[in-house]
C-alpha cells in the first residue's frame, strides 16, 4: 500500500501541477464538466433508486394480495424495474416518438399494476393491517349486500357497518340460509372473549323487555332489525332476568306442554285468544307480540273451550282440505281434457291437409298429390259442408299453400257462391289454372258471360284442362263464337287429351271415329259419282 500511495501521490501531484497550469477559463470549464458529470451520475443514480423503489412497492402489494412466494416477488421486481428503466430512458430522449413510447410504457405499467390489485382485491374482505375493506347492509330478502364504503346503502336506506373476523363467519352463515334464534338463558355469552365483538343481538319489545337472538337478521314477528348487544343491553338484561321477568314469552304446544303443574295443579301457560277465536299459548306472562296485548292465565275452561275450538277448526280444515281435493281434481280432469283436445285439434291441424285434399280435390288438378284421385265436381256436392269446413282448417293450418284455397273455394261454391267467387280471383291472379274454370262456370251462372268466356281462355292459355274441355263445350254450344266450332272443338279437346283429361281422350277418340266415318262415307259418294259420271260419256259414244 505504502508503494502504492508512493506510485500515486507523483501521479496526482502531476495532475494538480497540469491542471494548475491552465488558463484561468479552461479551469472553470473542466471544474463545471467535472461537476456536470458527477451530477449526472447522481440523477441516474438516484432515478434508477426511484424506479427500483416504486417497482419494490407495487410488487409488495400484489405479492400481498396474491399471496406470492418471495423468491418470485423478487423476480417480478426485477423485471418490473427494468421495464420501468427502459421506459423511463425513453422519456428523456431527444426523439419524440421515443419519448411518446416512454410515457405510454410508464402509463400501461401503472394502469395494469392498479387493474391487477382491483382483481385480486375484489374477493377480499380485509387490508394488510386486518381492517374490514368492505362494510355490509342486510336485506329484508335474506340477503346480504357488501359495499365498498361506509354509509347510507342507497337502495335499503340502512347504514353499512363495518365488520370483523367473527361477525364475516356469521354474516356467511346468515347467506348460507341460518337465521336468528332467540336466546333464553339467563347468564348468556354476549361477547368473544378473543376479540371482544358482540356475538349476541337484541331487540326491545313494546313491554320493553330486552329480547336476545344468537345472529344478526330480523325479528321474526315483527320484522325490526336485530342490532348488536352493548354493554349497556348486557346490564339491562342481568336486571331483566334478577328481577324474574322472563325475556319474552315463548309459544308452546299445550299437547305436548302441560298447561297445569301435576304436583300443584297451578297453571304454567298464558293464553291470547284472537278475534277469529284461534288461541296461542305461552310460556310465561307477558305480552303478545303482534298486539301489545297482555297474556291471560290459563283455566279448564279455557282449555276445554280450546279443545272444542280445535276440533271445529280441524273439522273445518279436513272439510276445506277435501273440497279443495276435489277442485283440485275437477281442474285435473279440465287440464286432461283440454290436453286431449289440443292434441286432437293439433292431431286434426296436421291432417287437415290430407284430409281436404281427400275431399274436395279436383282430379283434374295438376298441382293434387299423385296418390290422390280427386272429387268429381257433382260428387262433391254431396260432401260439399264437411268439405268446406275441413278444407277451411287446411287453410289456417297451411296458409302458404294455394291448393287448400282453391278445394275450399270448390267446396264452398254449393253454399256461397260470392265468397267462392272472391277466392277464384284471388287464385288466378297468381295463375293457379285449375281455378279458371270454376271461376268460369260461376260467373256464367250469374250472368257474366263474355267475363265468363274470357277467363276461360285464360285458362286455357295456360294449359288448364278443365278449362280446354269447358271452352270446347261452349264453342260446341255457340256460348263461345268460332269460324269453325268443329275444328275448335276438336283442337281444344285434343290438347285437353295431351294434358291427362280422360274425358277429352274419350271425346277427342269419338270425334276421330266420326271423321273417319265421314271421309269413308264421302269417298264412297265420291265413287259414285265417278261412276255415275264415267257411264254417262259411255252412254253417248255408242
Amino acid at each position: 500500500m505504502a508503494a502504492l500511495s508512493e506510485k500515486s501521490g507523483p501521479a496526482n501531484s502531476g495532475l494538480r501541477s497540469k491542471f494548475a497550469g491552465l488558463a484561468k477559463p479552461v479551469q472553470i470549464a473542466v471544474s463545471l464538466a467535472l461537476i456536470g458529470v458527477v451530477a449526472a451520475f447522481l440523477f441516474w443514480l438516484f432515478n434508477e433508486a426511484i424506479y427500483y423503489f416504486t417497482a419494490r412497492r407495487y410488487v409488495d402489494e400484489i405479492a400481498w394480495v396474491f399471496n406470492l412466494n418471495r423468491h418470485l416477488a423478487n423476480a417480478i421486481t426485477l423485471v418490473l424495474f427494468v421495464l420501468l428503466a427502459w421506459f423511463g430512458a425513453r422519456v428523456f430522449s431527444l426523439d419524440k416518438q421515443n419519448r411518446q413510447v416512454g410515457y405510454l410504457g410508464l402509463l400501461a405499467l401503472l394502469i395494469a399494476n392498479s387493474l391487477i390489485l382491483w382483481a385480486g382485491t375484489r374477493g377480499q374482505y380485509f387490508g394488510t393491517a386486518g381492517e374490514s375493506t368492505k362494510c355490509y347492509v342486510l336485506t329484508r330478502a335474506g340477503q346480504v349486500k357488501y359495499l365498498e364504503h361506509a354509509g347510507v346503502d342507497p337502495d335499503t336506506g340502512r347504514t353499512c357497518k363495518p365488520y370483523s373476523p367473527d361477525m364475516l363467519e356469521r354474516l356467511k352463515s346468515y347467506e348460507g340460509g341460518k337465521r336468528p334464534e332467540r336466546v333464553d338463558a339467563d347468564d348468556p355469552v354476549f361477547f368473544d372473549p378473543r376479540s371482544g365483538q358482540p356475538v349476541l343481538w337484541y331487540v326491545k319489545n313494546r313491554s320493553g323487555n330486552v329480547e336476545l337472538f344468537n345472529l344478526m337478521g330480523f325479528h321474526p314477528e315483527t320484522g325490526e332489525e336485530l342490532q348488536p348487544a352493548t354493554p349497556e343491553i348486557a346490564e339491562a338484561y342481568k336486571r331483566q332476568v334478577q328481577s324474574g321477568k322472563r325475556p319474552v314469552p315463548r309459544r308452546v304446544d299445550v299437547d305436548d306442554y302441560a298447561p297445569f303443574d301435576p304436583i300443584s295443579g297451578r297453571p304454567k301457560v298464558w293464553y291470547w285468544r284472537s278475534p277469529e277465536r284461534q288461541y296461542e299459548f305461552y310460556d310465561s306472562p307477558g305480552f303478545h307480540p303482534r298486539t301489545g296485548e297482555a297474556l291471560q292465565i290459563i283455566t279448564k275452561e279455557v282449555v276445554d273451550a280450546w279443545r272444542r275450538e280445535s276440533e271445529l277448526i280441524e273439522q273445518g280444515k279436513r272439510q276445506r282440505q277435501a273440497l279443495e281435493d276435489r277442485v283440485r281434481r275437477e281442474a285435473q280432469e279440465r287440464e286432461e281434457n283440454e290436453r286431449r283436445e289440443r292434441e286432437e285439434h293439433a292431431s286434426k291441424l296436421a291432417q287437415s291437409g290430407d284430409l281436404c285434399d281427400q275431399a274436395a280435390a279436383n282430379p283434374n288438378d295438376r298441382r293434387k298429390p299423385d296418390n290422390v284421385p280427386g272429387v268429381r265436381f257433382r260428387e262433391l256436392a254431396a260432401q260439399a259442408a264437411s268439405a268446406a269446413e275441413t278444407c277451411r282448417i287446411a287453410v289456417e293450418s297451411f296458409s302458404s299453400e294455394p291448393r287448400y284455397l282453391y278445394q275450399y273455394a270448390r267446396a264452398l261454391s254449393f253454399s256461397d257462391e260470392p265468397a267462392a267467387i272472391a277466392i277464384y280471383r284471388k287464385l288466378t291472379r297468381q295463375n293457379y289454372a285449375a281455378a279458371y274454370d270454376n271461376l268460369a262456370n260461376l260467373l256464367r251462372n250469374r250472368g257474366s258471360t263474355a267475363e265468363a268466356i274470357a277467363v276461360l281462355k285464360r285458362g286455357a292459355d295456360i294449359d288448364d284442362p278443365d278449362s280446354l274441355v269447358t271452352l270446347s263445350e261452349w264453342v260446341e254450344a255457340g256460348i263461345a263464337p268460332s269460324k269453325d266450332p268443329q275444328a275448335t272443338k276438336f283442337v281444344l279437346l285434343s290438347r285437353a287429351a295431351q294434358l291427362g283429361h280422360r274425358g277429352a281422350a274419350i271425346a277427342v277418340e269419338q270425334q276421330r271415329t266420326q271423321m273417319q266415318q265421314t271421309q269413308q262415307q264421302q269417298q264412297i259418294m265420291l265413287d259414285m259419282f265417278r261412276s255415275v259420271v264415267q257411264g254417262i260419256g259411255a252412254a253417248a259414244g255408242r
